[in-house]
């Protein structure tokens, strides 16, 4: 009943970017263990949250073995849902 008195459309951008950045989250621990392209979990996580991370990897070459275009893209994920919700109107 409490999920329901808030506002839709906040809870769907909240719902939303909470699970891409778990996905995001669950790939970086995954690429540690090279679980590799052909496992369909991995492929399923890949497609989620490729189009977030490629444009960043492309920019930023990785540091040592790890891949840091991960932190900056939760980052520019959680500005960019920070912006959304705030954008919102109240009642939406």
């Amino acid at each position: 009943m409490f999920l329901l008195q808030h506002d839709i459309v906040h809870n769907i951008v909240n719902l939303f970017f909470a699970a891409l950045i778990i996905l995001m989250f669950v790939r970086f621990i995954l690429s540690f263990f090279n679980l590799g392209e052909s496992n369909p979990i991995m492929l399923f996580i890949m497609r989620c949250t490729e189009p977030f991370i490629a444009p960043i990897r492309r920019r930023i070459p990785p540091v040592w073995v790890v891949n840091v275009a991960f932190f900056f893209a939760w980052a520019a994920l959680d500005i960019m849902r920070t912006l959304l919700l705030q954008a919102l109107p109240p009642g939406w």
